[in-house]
Parts: structure tokens; C-alpha cells; sequence
């Protein structure tokens, strides 16, 4: 949403979702108990805000909170998938202000996600997806309290929180629904 405002220019330019994920083949990974395992698949550090998350776990363990964090760089497809299945919640980012394509694999995992999203974007994007958004919001001061908040989630929270993030990866991110989109938009530019 946030490249809607360089495309406004364009008179027919709309927002499509990421369809790059097979949600309905994806697996749901149920939530499990014990401590919290967060996980961090950055295509760039400094972009996503790698350090920020280290630092936040890192606070979160000194003050005698039980979690950990897995950070793996740049992986294959399959290696990500593989990953976020074993683990609880993906950290997406915290400096580009939108959730990228891992999270939306995530969330078809039913994984719960962490990201910065900028308020400015919301209103670009169809109502309904903003209101549906499962994404838990951080910024880069506050994302200590944010994961202290997720680490406590009791099981229900969990399972409500998978349950919200499958939801929405179905409702907003099947390829077939995005692929409508450019048909539709397609048809309404050629009708002009």
C-alpha cells in the first residue's frame, strides 16, 4: 500500500495483495504450549530491523521471560517453511512499514506475525482488510512491551491468534482472489 501513493498518479492504479502463496496447500501448524519461539527471516538486516528484534529478545530474557528467537538469513522457500512450522510467532519487520512475503506465508501456517505497519497506509488498502488485519503492530520503541505482551499469550490468545492469521491469509491472499483482482481491473480499464 505504501507504493499507492507514487501510483495515485496513475488513474486506474489499485492495491493487489501478495497471491504468491498457496494457502490452501499450506499446512496450518497449530499453536503449542511452553515459551514463546520467535522467529526472524531477514532478506536484509538493516532493512527489516534484525537488530531491533535481537536487542528486544535479548531485554526480554534478562527480565526472566522464557523464549527464544531464530534469526536464518536469505533461506530457500522450503527451508522457510520448515521453519516457521517449528516455531510460534514470525518477526517480520519494524522499519519498512508493511508485512512482506514471508509473513504472509506465515500466517497461511497459521503463524501469528509481528510488523510494523504505518497508519497512513490503512485507508489505501479495501476497509475490510484493514479491519481483518491479524498483524500484532510494533514500532521500533515499543517492540520490547509488544513481545513481552505476545510471549504472554495464554493458549486460548494463541489459538486465537492462529486462527485470525489463517483467516485472513485466506480471505485476502489466495492467488485465485488476487488473480480476480487483475481481471477485474484489467476489464474495468479496457471498458474506458
Amino acid at each position: 500500500p505504501d507504493l499507492m501513493e507514487v501510483a495515485a498518479a496513475a488513474r486506474n492504479a489499485v492495491f493487489l495483495p501478495y497471491g504468491h502463496v498457496d494457502v490452501a496447500a499450506t499446512p496450518v501448524v497449530p499453536p503449542r504450549a511452553g515459551p514463546v519461539r520467535f522467529l526472524h527471516l531477514p532478506s536484509v538486516r538493516d532493512v527489516k530491523g534484525t537488530e531491533l528484534f535481537e536487542n528486544a529478545v535479548g531485554e526480554l530474557k534478562a527480565a526472566g521471560v522464557s523464549c527464544s528467537l531464530t534469526v536464518a538469513d536469505s533461506v530457500s522457500n522450503d527451508e522457510a517453511a520448515r521453519l516457521i512450522a517449528g516455531h510460534d510467532v514470525l518477526l517480520d519487520q519494524l522499519r519498512v512499514g508493511w508485512y512482506g512475503g514471508v509473513a504472509v506465508e506465515a500466517m497461511a501456517a497459521g503463524k501469528p506475525v509481528v510488523a510494523h505497519i504505518v497508519d497512513a497506509d490503512l485507508p489505501r488498502i479495501p476497509a475490510q482488510m484493514a479491519a481483518d488485519l491479524p498483524v500484532v503492530r510494533a514500532r521500533p520503541d515499543t517492540v520490547a512491551d509488544v513481545l513481552r505482551s505476545v510471549a504472554g499469550w495464554t493458549e486460548q490468545e494463541r489459538a486465537a491468534a492462529s486462527e485470525r492469521s489463517r483467516a485472513f491469509a485466506e480471505r485476502w491472499h489466495m492467488p485465485q482472489a488476487v488473480a480476480r483482482q487483475v481481471l477485474d481491473a484489467y476489464e474495468a480499464a479496457r471498458q474506458e
